[in-house]
């Protein structure tokens, strides 16, 4: 009796834990989500939601496949595990959707779920019979409410959420499915009633769980003031300050920048460690717009100081390189790649190598760029060789020959053997690797703890299993009270403490050795995902973008896109030797509606003029019938306009509009997320300077 009372108290506790990990994850604390919701599952191993937040937040800490080796092991003895694995492999399309079928066919209530989502998701919808849902699971009446509100039945997804909500009040997070929609009377009659509902379910509710899931709708209902006094609940219950609002999209970031400069001492708002960078990125780039360059650069530093991070030491070493300010812009860069080997926190392990040699790449690229430029060729030679080796790039390598071409006989102080090595190919034999190795290793032993971590994640690049290598990450990384970075280098070296691994499972060092072999047999397309290679060493575009989806980048090939008008295609190809204006629209989406007729009359004007000027507004809208409405509703004269739902994915696209300007040999030379009147007066000047190329 005693034992089932225990386990019934735990139970009841693994609502909430799983609430306060998705808020965690919301905030960008994915170290903290993880450990909540591995408490979860442990509190109640039934509770499949607790399950899926787990391997959601493993992943965003950089743990993931640790996270899926528990995971799996556990499913050989739990049916819940089993499920939450199988669907984990679907969603990554490492399964095919049919290894659901079994376990749907089970009359499981998860599973059946589990089935209709993934069925729905890769738009086989016809198959999914949503009566025959369980009614009482959130996530089946959330998926019923989807298809009501996004197909042709809206009224029946308002009718549906009601219902819902006067026999559930404790479950009021689905309904923010009724913001995720196009305005309308109906919709909007239906929101304010969802507003209302809440607000008198929280004047006598005082479970946590449910206020945590009250603020899913109150924070697109924009409800700031009954959102502010829900969160002060909350804290003064002890579990925390949860995020009172949406996160910010990249448009919002973008925004808040230009809002932001009109202050007299603008400093970015407090946000999830993203929200934070995108929004010092759009500060930075208005203050210099006006010509305030010295704010630009204490905005980054202002960032660093709330928590170092590589990006931050990077973007700002770019632009003091940019205002010429070298030796400080050397500086910022040094800080970045020795950030690279000393994680934050919510980093756990940097199990993540590709993202990490991008990182220590541009680090060494920017220092080898300033070192050559100030005649200090042997520290150039050394840190565009560290850029190549960790990340095969063409503009690392060719900053590797420019250096080893040049001669001088100043003084310098790189260490012989290093200098030895890196006079070789970048692709230099196993010999010269150990023989690098081994000095990093004495360095890092007799340096102090930045620049020691920073020269072992060199090292750990080059010889990833290596185990004295990962022997002296596990001792520097204890020395910084990073004990689970600590723990992974010690099962990676063979060793491994089980008191310093917060997870489902036994200390899984065996797991730790198998996610590293797994993220280098996977590095090279995710390095090529994360920084594209160039196009000048004569690969094709198609070559560039693989089998990834790729990252638009500003100075880099277009990656391929596509859009049918009719019979015509238009593509990479068929807008060659144009300069070009490329949009990606909704119908829903009201800045749209702003950039797309001044798009219009200026790519009509430069046209009219004889230029070689083209526009291309693709819609991604789901539903092809509210695409073909929109653009009956409005003609364009110059803009060419079809539907392609499937580019924004694609191109890895997070918010409309987004625009790209395009030269005519297909490089991106400008980026725009989010209408602003400042780019589309900039517009006509990037198109007439690059159609006469």
């Amino acid at each position: 009796m005693v034992a089932w009372l225990i386990a019934a108290a735990l139970a009841a506790e693994a609502p909430l834990l799983v609430e306060q990990a998705r808020a965690n994850l919301a905030m960008g604390r994915p170290d903290v989500a993880r450990r909540l919701a591995a408490e979860a599952v442990e509190a109640d191993p039934a509770a499949w939601s607790a399950h899926r937040i787990y391997l959601k937040a493993a992943s965003a800490a950089g743990v993931r496949t640790l996270a899926e080796a528990e995971i799996a092991a556990r499913s050989q003895n739990s049916l819940v595990d089993e499920l939450v694995w199988t669907w984990w492999q679907v969603s990554r399309q490492e399964l095919p959707i049919e290894t659901l079928d079994e376990l749907a066919a089970t009359g499981d209530d998860h599973a059946q779920v589990a089935w209709a989502w993934s069925h729905w998701r890769v738009g086989d919808r016809a198959v999914v019979e949503l009566d025959r849902l369980p009614p009482t699971d959130p996530l089946a009446q959330r998926l019923r409410l989807r298809a009501a509100l996004r197909g042709e039945r809206p009224r029946d997804g308002i009718k549906l959420g009601k219902e819902w909500l006067e026999l559930h009040p404790d479950h009021p997070e689905i309904l923010d499915e009724w913001w995720e929609v196009p305005d309308s009377r109906p919709v909007g009659r239906a929101r304010d009633w969802a507003v209302r509902r809440v607000e008198r379910l929280l004047e006598s509710e005082t479970r946590p769980e449910v206020l945590y899931r009250s603020l899913s709708v109150l924070a697109p209902a924009r409800e700031k003031a009954l959102a502010l006094q829900v969160i002060d609940r909350i804290d003064e219950g002890g579990h925390g300050r949860p995020l009172g609002r949406e996160a910010w999209n990249p448009a919002m970031l973008h925004t808040m920048g230009r809002v932001l400069v009109r202050q007299r001492d603008p400093v970015a708002p407090r946000g999830s460690p993203d929200e934070r960078f995108e929004m010092t990125s759009s500060l930075a780039r208005a203050l210099i717009d006006r010509g305030r360059e010295d704010e630009a650069v204490a905005a980054w530093r202002v960032l660093r100081q709330q928590g170092d991070s590589p990006r931050a030491a990077l973007a700002e070493a770019r632009l003091l390189l940019e205002l010429g300010r070298s030796e400080e812009a050397l500086s910022a860069a040094v800080s970045a790649a020795r950030a690279v080997g000393r994680p934050a926190p919510s980093d756990i392990a940097l199990l993540d190598l590709a993202e990490q040699a991008v990182l220590l790449a541009e680090a060494h690229g920017l220092q080898a760029q300033i070192h050559l430029a100030a005649d200090r060729v042997a520290e150039a030679q050394w840190a565009a060789w560290v850029a190549h080796a960790v990340d095969p790039h063409p503009e690392w390598r060719a900053l590797w020959a420019g250096a080893v071409a040049r001669e001088s006989d100043r003084a310098h102080r790189i260490d012989p053997v290093l200098l030895e090595v890196s006079s070789l190919s970048p692709e230099s034999d196993d010999e010269a690797t150990a023989l690098l190795v081994g000095t990093l290793l004495r360095q890092a032993r007799h340096a102090d703890l930045v620049e020691g971590l920073g020269i072992l994640a060199i090292a750990a690049q080059l010889r990833p299993l290596d185990l004295e290598v990962q022997q002296l990450r596990a001792e520097r990384l204890s020395e910084a009270e990073h004990m689970e970075a600590a723990f992974i280098a010690q099962a990676l070296s063979g060793e491994g403490d089980s008191d310093s691994w917060m997870g489902l499972g036994p200390p899984p060092a065996a797991a730790a050795q198998q996610a590293w072999r797994d993220a280098l047999s996977t590095q090279e397309t995710r390095v090529a995902l994360l920084h594209p290679p160039s196009m000048d060493d004569g690969s094709s575009l198609s070559d560039a973008a693989g089998s990834a989806r790729a990252r638009v980048r500003t100075g880099r090939p277009m990656p391929p896109w596509s859009v049918s008008v009719g019979p015509t295609v238009f593509d990479n190809a068929s807008t060659s030797g144009r300069a070009l204006v490329l949009t990606l629209w909704a119908s829903w989406c009201g800045p749209c509606k702003l950039e797309m007729p001044e798009i219009d009359a200026v790519v009509g004007e430069l046209a009219a003029e004889g230029l070689a000027v083209s526009g291309v507004a693709i819609s991604i809208d789901e539903n092809e019938k509210l695409y073909k409405r929109a653009k009956a509703r409005r003609r364009y004269e110059a803009l060419i306009v079809g539907w392609n739902p499937a580019l924004a994915k694609e191109l890895r696209v997070a918010a409309l509009p987004t625009t790209w300007v395009i030269s005519p040999s297909g490089v991106v030379v400008d980026q725009q997320t989010g209408y602003d009147e400042v780019f589309v007066a900039r517009l006509e000047r990037l198109l007439r300077k690059h159609a006469s190329e």
